[in-house]
């Protein structure tokens, strides 16, 4: 609710700004600079495409992924030691340049032309004796979009056009929009006094605009700012550092959530809650979680154990509850599987502490490959064990530590059945190695005319008198 000083305060504000901008020479600069606006636009529509088609770099081209010798795509960017196949073409240095000085050019159309229109505009009502006090302001005003624009442009040239897509859109145009809003409003209002303008009270405390905007923006902008210091800082531990992923994670994580924490307590500092207040708020929100959000606060806790347990860790194959996938982002509240068929299971992390889970790479991401095969009676069965142990030792990704061997295991009803059992430095190599010794073992066998027979059934019918058959207490005899 306004109250009447807030009202004074307001008009002695907005008053003077107001009277300003209804000053002819205010409005004629106005009114060119729109125009000078308006002729940049209609400019840059028809000249960016045109530019954009004369520029193959600035098409977003998928560079060739190495294919490796693996079972499941998901696991490709895990760090494991895998042998590609197809290499990855690295751009040279004069392409990386060359990406580097035409990806900003798009970006910088509109901006550029602008500073064109209104420069000439500048000169004209110069020429013709007018004041271009406001024109000058708003000039630097577009040297900032201009730099704005060329910072986004070299960003989208040396980084991956997604990832830089969702900071552009959620953090970095946010951020700028406020800055320029702020800049334009400094330049006819006193910032400082138009903060100090109340606008309605909360719990008898008067809450003002520059409250009103931390609690808002500011907390919106606050929450992007520290999840995007939180990956870039992941990502650069993760490169130049040899620290375990999962600490790394789970101690960033935590920092986010007590910076989080921290500007809350700054917002209701500014807010000029009391800490009787503040102490009822949390009491209220303490309640609500004891009746109504209890599994919120036992993931909570839950996510906090497992962060420091590391019983399980980012990039880790699970199965949880039938679902197989790889852990592909562990938070607070929940951990994310992303499953082998493409889909993404939310897992709630007190599930995970207090259930069964089944890790494959927990200590190691070694796999084991077991291939179960049958020869005939008639082949020569030492011969078959020196061809098994000799399959696995020419596979290039078979490690020889352990060991691969081959045993014979039973005298099955048609065949003699031997198991091979081979390791693989990782999971994701599991089954397409599996395929290939199964293939090379089918035409070795073919070559020393090794046979895998068939499964055969004897039946045989014994001389019974059609008196003795009798099929649910009644005589089968064929009647006359």
């Amino acid at each position: 609710m306004f109250t009447e000083e807030s009202f004074l305060t307001f008009n002695e504000i907005i008053g003077k700004p107001l009277y300003y901008l209804f000053r002819p020479v205010v409005q004629q600069q106005i009114i060119a600079i729109v125009i000078a606006l308006l002729v940049a636009w209609l400019l840059a529509r028809r000249l960016r495409p045109w530019l954009i088609s004369l520029l193959p770099l600035e098409q977003e081209v998928a560079a060739p992924e190495p294919v490796y010798a693996q079972e499941f795509d998901e696991a490709k960017d895990l760090p494991t030691e895998k042998t590609a196949v197809v290499e990855e073409v690295k751009p040279t240095r004069r392409q990386q340049l060359g990406n580097y000085l035409v990806t900003p050019l798009p970006h910088l159309v509109l901006p550029g032309l602008s500073l064109i229109t209104v420069f000439i505009a500048w000169l004209v009502v110069g020429s013709l004796g007018g004041f271009v006090g406001l024109i000058d302001q708003f000039e630097q005003f577009l040297w900032l979009v201009f730099a704005y624009e060329l910072i986004l442009g070299l960003l989208y040239a040396a980084y991956p056009r997604k990832t830089v897509r969702r900071y552009h859109k959620k953090l970095l145009r946010p951020l700028f929009i406020v800055f320029i809003i702020g800049s334009m409003l400094n330049w006819i209002i006193d910032l400082n006094q138009l903060g100090q303008v109340v606008v309605f009270e909360l719990f008898g405390n008067p809450v003002d605009v520059r409250a009103l905007f931390l609690a808002t923006v500011g907390v919106y902008l606050w929450l992007e700012i520290v999840w995007g210091l939180q990956e870039l800082l992941q990502q650069i531990i993760d490169t130049y550092t040899d620290t375990d992923p999962a600490t790394i994670q789970a101690s960033l994580t935590l920092t986010r959530y007590v910076l989080i924490g921290i500007f809350f307590l700054f917002v209701f500092s500014e807010m000029q809650l009391s800490p009787t207040v503040v102490t009822a708020l949390t009491g209220g929100l303490s309640a609500g979680f004891a009746f109504g959000s209890k599994d919120v606060v036992n993931n909570f806790i839950s996510g906090i154990m497992l962060l420091f347990e590391r019983s399980v860790r980012p990039g880790d194959v699970v199965e949880i509850d039938g679902t197989m996938g790889v852990v592909s982002a562990m938070n607070i509240r929940s951990t994310i599987v992303q499953g082998f068929d493409g889909r993404e299971v939310i897992v709630p992390n007190e599930k995970i502490l207090t259930s069964s889970v089944t890790t494959y790479t927990k200590s190691s991401r070694h796999a084991r490959i077991k291939i179960d095969v049958g020869v005939s009676y008639d082949a020569d069965l030492q011969k078959v064990l020196e061809i098994l142990t000799e399959i696995p030792r020419q596979h290039p990704l078979v490690l020889d530590e352990p060991a691969p061997s081959a045993f014979l295991m039973e005298f099955g009803p048609s065949s003699v059945n031997f198991s091979l059992f081979a390791w693989v430095a990782d999971l994701g190599q599991k089954v397409t190695t599996q395929q290939e010794m199964v293939l090379t073992m089918l035409e070795t066998f073919a070559r020393h005319n090794i046979e895998i027979p068939l499964p055969l059934q004897d039946i045989r019918l014994r001389d019974v008198p059609w008196e003795a058959l009798v099929v649910n207490g009644k005589s089968t005899k064929p009647e006359d």
